[in-house]
């Protein structure tokens, strides 16, 4: 090896690990919905291992790994993402994630309803009045659709068909006093109009 090629590998290696040392001081985004169980945030990244093995377990198809993008520090830990499914933990017994994770990421609650790991928001300019997000929801109550008479309606059934004719100005909504982030309802919305945020994160105005 010449002495050029000595300090061209050296350099390229140096730059590797300055590299990598720079993306562990990298603050985390916290824009992402952790599996069911997951730790604080901070705690989480020292913990998960990026092993993927929670993501291969979800029933549902739930998760995901984070990608390549600006947020280096995240890449390959798991997130629930509902384009692909949303997390049934709230609907029928699952906790496969969390029995499958070897590093303690994440954690089995002692009851499922009291975790809360994102809120969702309709976006009503874009809503058609489908109401599937009232069949999905595992949680009654936390889908509403606005009642003029009196008290939100929280069931289709009670729901006059004039009130959620397509080309109503009243659609539904989330109260996410109630809502637990599953994601199952924008994972089923026909015009994926409705957004999964986590639950640490300030969300627009409803």
């Amino acid at each position: 090896m010449t002495r050029r090629e000595f300090l061209k590998y050296a350099g390229e290696a140096g730059l590797m690990v300055a590299v990598a040392g720079a993306c562990l001081k990298l603050p985390h985004s916290g824009q992402y919905v952790r599996p069911p169980g997951a730790i604080p945030e901070d705690a989480f990244f020292t913990k998960c291992i990026k092993c993927g093995i929670c993501v291969e377990v979800c029933p549902s198809h739930a998760l995901d790994f984070v990608g390549l993008t600006t947020d280096v520090k995240n890449i390959g830990t798991p997130r629930l993402n509902p384009r692909y499914g949303g997390c049934i933990a709230w609907k029928e017994p699952c906790s496969k994630c969390m029995d499958a994770c070897p590093t303690g990421a994440l954690k089995k609650p002692s009851d499922i309803h009291h975790v809360k790991i994102g809120n969702a928001l309709i976006r009503k300019e874009e809503c058609v009045n489908c109401l599937m997000c009232f069949q999905v929801c595992p949680i009654e109550g936390a889908v509403r659709f606005p009642n003029p008479n009196g008290k939100p309606y929280i069931k289709t059934k009670d729901i006059p068909s004039k009130l959620s004719d397509i080309k109503s100005p009243l659609k539904p909504y989330i109260d996410n006093r109630l809502c637990t982030g599953c994601g199952l309802c924008a994972h089923i919305c026909p015009p994926h109009c409705i957004d999964i945020t986590p639950q640490h994160k300030k969300r627009a105005k409803e």
